[in-house]
């Protein structure tokens, strides 16, 4: 059952108390100007504006959300000025004022706070029951009728008695739970559910370690802060007050999380003696969507790291014999052992052959697990860049006169001083060399572009190619993918040359793009930003020179151009 003094409480709750302070202080500061004004003695109005001091005192510790215990009990304490200054007027009237106790415990905004408001009119009641009596504070020279006198006396005597029958039953109430509150309070503390303890008039009073789990912004000290204040928007905040006066049901909400992020959380609100108790949780579907993708991620994150290290290790153990085998097949190579039948000496021109390229590929393993542990360090060097892919060509140029492509390379600047990976650079163009001359037909073209554009290494390799879809195009790029005409090629490879060629990019700051259409061959272009500055401070590069995107067109131009030439002779 809601009493009056609830409903008065709830009243006084949703008015500002700080109105009520302003309103008091206002009041008495012009009665003292007023008094001043119609002659009275200086003494009266200074004691007419001690008597605004409680207002005053209750305007500068209001907050907005509320006030701590400290200046709660202050306040209070502070309404016993008003009661002593309105004694000490000459004829004042002294049994108005025990009830100044009540308005400062009411102007409090708070029903916990009524039992202070009692035993301030206890002590005033009795201090001025004594002051009278004693002879320190006397009325007026006109005086007061002894029958006034006797029904003030007997007054004050009902108030002592009122702040008795009010103020014992609350001590005997507390000190039986005193023994228990102790524990109790530790208990809550630690719940291992996220729970937050409010009044009656929705003001947070304690919250659990758990809640501060689930919501790491929440201030320290919450005593005293509407539990609204926890929503992120206006419409949560509505939809908190709501549920916690309905008492039934859950909500689903945004809340203030970490560094005043939202997080989305479930609050219900269960009534618990005149105040509520709001338990928060995180939505089940969410949580349990949660809970398996921090698995999945967790899963992935442990295989990917043990096929690294499985990679990294194999691939050692696999190196030793593989030198093995190219160093006797390159002694055989040579005929230091003597002359042999031409039968064996082809044997060992494919032993070394295939055993090169598989140390090769299992290079490229090996530094592709490097990268992916965050292993990879580059050595960086100024060097020539022109002349490092120069060297790739040659390189490369008779596995493409064995199938009869055209390799041709476009280097337009005499001299290009980069500060890179040399052995980076030349596995990122020894790589795009490998997979356009694999997946070109016989009789096509493969033509390699060397530009500097600004701080801009710009290295293009287009070929006449078949070709991709835009499908495919999106795959590459990652670690043993590989597009689906490498299914139908004799030479499939490792599906580690483009992610390899991405990923040395990256460690450069620079980029990795790639344009094909089906039917119309493949270009790669890598940007990395390593030109050096030349003596007088002018990067090397041509002013002319047209945008990359532009030189990837007559690149593929060229190789075109050089299968029809191809194809007419």
């Amino acid at each position: 059952m809601i009493t009056l003094a609830t409903r008065l409480g709830r009243w006084i709750a949703r008015t500002r108390a700080r109105w009520i302070h302003a309103l008091w202080a206002a009041l008495w500061l012009c009665a003292a100007v007023s008094a001043l004004m119609l002659g009275s003695p200086l003494e009266t109005a200074a004691l007419l504006a001690a008597t605004a001091l409680p207002g005053l005192v209750g305007l500068r510790l209001a907050r907005a959300d509320g006030w701590s215990d400290a200046a709660r009990a202050f306040i209070v304490i502070s309404w016993v000025v008003p009661v002593l200054a309105l004694a000490a007027l000459p004829g004042g009237p002294a049994w108005l004022t025990p009830f100044a106790a009540l308005a400062g415990g009411a102007a409090l905004a708070a029903s916990r706070q009524y039992g202070g408001a009692l035993v301030s009119l206890l002590v005033n009641s009795a201090s001025l029951f004594i002051m009278f009596y004693a002879g320190v504070v006397q009325p007026a020279a006109s005086g007061l009728p002894f029958p006034l006198e006797l029904g003030l006396a007997a007054y004050l005597g009902l108030g002592v008695l009122v702040a008795l029958a009010g103020l014992l039953p609350a001590l005997t109430r507390l000190d039986r739970q005193n023994a228990g509150v102790q524990p109790l309070a530790d208990g809550f503390v630690h719940a291992p559910s996220a729970l937050i303890v409010c009044d009656a008039d929705g003001r947070m009073q304690a919250a659990s370690l758990a809640a501060r789990s689930l919501m790491p912004g929440l201030p320290r000290d919450v005593a005293g802060l509407p539990v609204s204040h926890l929503a992120y928007e206006d419409e949560g905040r509505d939809m908190l007050e709501h549920q916690l006066h309905k008492a039934s049901g859950s909500i689903v909400t945004q809340m203030r999380g970490d560094n005043g992020r939202p997080v989305t959380l479930e609050a219900r609100a269960h009534r618990a003696g005149e105040g509520f108790v709001v338990a928060l949780s995180v939505p089940q579907r969410e949580d349990k969507i949660l809970d398996r993708l921090a698995r999945e991620r967790d899963e992935a994150v442990a295989a990917s790291k043990a096929k690294s290290e499985f990679l990294a290790a194999i691939s050692h153990e696999l190196r030793t014999p593989l030198n093995a085998i190219i160093g006797f097949s390159d002694l055989m190579k040579q005929r230091l052992f003597g002359p042999m039948p031409a039968r064996y000496a082809e044997y060992a021109d494919l032993i070394h052959e295939s055993g090169v390229h598989l140390l090769d590929l299992i290079g490229d393993v090996l530094d592709m697990s490097k990268i992916e542990a965050d292993r990879y360090e580059l050595l960086r060097e100024t060097f020539d860049a022109g002349e490092v892919v120069e060297t790739c060509v040659r390189m490369m140029r008779l596995r493409a006169e064995d199938k009869n492509i055209r390799l041709s390379c476009d280097l337009r600047e005499s001299e290009l001083t980069v500060h890179a990976d040399r052995k980076a650079l030349r596995q990122i163009v020894l790589n795009l060399l490998s997979n356009a001359i694999k997946f070109t037909p016989d009789g096509g073209a493969v033509v390699v572009m060397l530009r500097a554009s600004g701080a801009e290494l710009v290295l293009a390799v287009g070929d006449s190619g078949p070709g991709m879809s835009e499908a495919e195009v999106s795959r590459l790029g990652h670690a043993y993918a590989q597009a689906a005409n490498a299914h139908q090629s004799d030479e499939r490879g490792s599906g580690l040359g483009l992610a390899l060629v991405h990923a040395l990019a990256g460690l450069h700051g620079g980029t990795m793009s790639l344009q094909s259409r089906l039917g119309e061959g493949t270009t790669v272009t890598v940007s990395l930003p390593v030109v050096s500055a030349s003596d007088d401070g002018i990067l090397k590069s041509d002013p002319e020179t047209p945008a990359v995107h532009e030189q990837i067109r007559l690149a593929q131009a060229a190789g075109e151009a050089i299968v029809q030439q191809a194809a007419a002779s």
